[in-house]
This record gives structure tokens, sequence and C-alpha cells, in this order.
């Protein structure tokens, strides 16, 4: 949860969305470096689980309920 007012939660959330959007088309552009398949997995196993909790935080912000856990 962010600290600032309802309006300026929902401001930081969709910034920080759109900020995953922009790593998510960085970690598709770098697949075309023409470099070793384990060199591209192991950049998405350090940058995906951020990017799936900042995701999550912004999604919960707006409003989303929990799906992930039972």
């Amino acid at each position: 949860m962010y600290d600032g007012t309802k309006e300026e939660n929902k401001e930081f959330a969709l910034e920080n969305i759109a900020l995953q959007v922009d790593r998510i088309d960085n970690l598709l552009a770098a697949m075309s470096i023409p470099v070793d398949n384990s060199i591209h997995v192991n950049a998405l196993k350090e940058s995906l689980p951020e990017m799936k909790s900042k995701l999550k935080q912004a999604y919960f912000e707006l409003g989303g309920k929990d799906a992930w856990t039972t």
C-alpha cells in the first residue's frame, strides 16, 4: 500500500504499471541480441520476480482482489 491520498496512490500505481511495461519491452528487445540462451534466461529469472511483485502491488492498489492465494 502506498502512503498518499487515494488519487496519489492511483497515479503511483499507474506509473508503476507503465514502468513495468517498459521493462518488459526492454527484455523483449534484449531477446534479439545474439548471445547464449542462458544469459537471456538468467536475465528473466532476475527481472521477473520483482516485476511480478510490483505489478501485483499496483493491481491491489487499484482495487483488485487477490486471485493468487486460496
